[in-house]
């Protein structure tokens, strides 16, 4: 699909009845020629100080293991406020386990990973590999294809439970996620992490912790955290990878 200036996230998040990008298709997103100048630039620009980034990194709270999804996770009475999210869990946990062999290097990327209390779900995270392409330009395996396509990290659905609102998780969340994303970017060819977003109070949870809202003319609501960023902010320039690669984040409420 060709995206408009209004929204490089539009068709992000599959619609409840399923249609739409899902958990196992490969969004492909289009940019023209004045958009594609825009986000190559920002992805090329030097790193910043990131004063709001260095202290979320360096913070500490309270961080609940965030495992890979299993069958025996109970789902059915998770609630975080927002009906699509709920939906969409639900959805997954419905369908039967699938290895997917299009592309090894999304394999270690995507997936959904939850945060169990007594067996049931308070929080969850779906990462997925984007891809954004130059208008015109054609997939494939070729050094034209990849000089044209860009692969990103995307959060794609976060969710916190009502019961787990509210208690300081979010930070100590995201911090999980942002780790494991840079982590696993080697693997993917991917520069940044990019997080789609539901609503005003989600993008300020974002950005009050340091990353970056898109140009409009890419996306008036979505926020992007390069790794080239996300190295600076962090101490000595480097990057400790999340012991065993876990991650979840937060959604509105959740402080």
């Amino acid at each position: 699909m060709t995206i408009s200036p209004a929204s490089l996230l539009a068709g992000a998040e599959p619609p409840a009845s399923g249609t739409g990008a899902s958990a196992e298709s490969k969004p492909d997103y289009q940019l023209n020629a004045v958009q594609w100048a825009v986000f190559t630039a920002l992805l090329a620009a030097p790193a910043r100080d990131n004063a709001r980034l260095r202290a979320f990194l360096a913070s500490h709270g309270e961080a609940p293991v965030a495992e890979p999804w299993t069958a025996d996770a109970e789902v059915r009475d998770f609630s975080c406020g927002v009906a699509l999210l709920d939906e969409a869990l639900r959805r997954d946990a419905a369908k039967p386990a699938t290895r997917h062999d299009d592309s090894r290097r999304d394999e270690r990327v995507r997936g959904t990973f939850v945060v169990l209390h007594e067996r049931r779900v308070v929080a969850y995270f779906t990462q997925r590999i984007s891809f954004v392409r130059r208008a015109g330009a054609e997939a494939g395996a070729g050094t034209e294809a990849k000089a044209d396509t860009i692969p990103l990290i995307q959060l794609q659905r976060l969710a916190v439970d009502r019961s787990a609102q509210r208690r300081g998780f979010g930070s100590a969340l995201l911090r999980q996620a942002v780790l494991r994303a840079a982590s696993l970017a080697g693997h993917c060819g991917a520069p940044a992490l990019w997080v789609p977003v539901l609503s005003a109070e989600t993008r300020r949870f974002y950005l009050d912790r340091g990353l970056q809202p898109l140009p409009a003319i890419l996306d008036s609501t979505g926020v992007l955290l390069t790794f080239d960023t996300l190295r600076k902010a962090s101490a000595g320039g480097a990057i400790a990878e999340d012991p065993g690669a876990r991650a979840v984040a937060s959604i509105p409420g959740d402080r």
